[in-house]
């Protein structure tokens, strides 16, 4: 909740092979297992901070 933010650490693990594709219910599409989907919205609420962007580790190439 934006009054309420979440006062500590979370980790968000998205697993699974980067081929998977995965069906979604009601004949709604499908998406890949490396995903977050969202039908509706995500309100995510933490504390502040300053970091605008992040460097990546290592380039990737498509199917990875």
């Amino acid at each position: 909740w934006p009054n309420n933010p979440l006062n500590a650490s979370v980790d968000i693990i998205i697993t699974g092979n980067a081929s998977t594709i995965i069906d979604l219910p009601n004949g709604a599409g499908s998406m890949g297992a490396k995903v977050i989907g969202v039908f509706g919205g995500l309100d995510l609420h933490g504390i502040p901070h300053n970091v605008t962007w992040t460097r990546v580790a290592y380039t990737t190439s498509v199917g990875q």
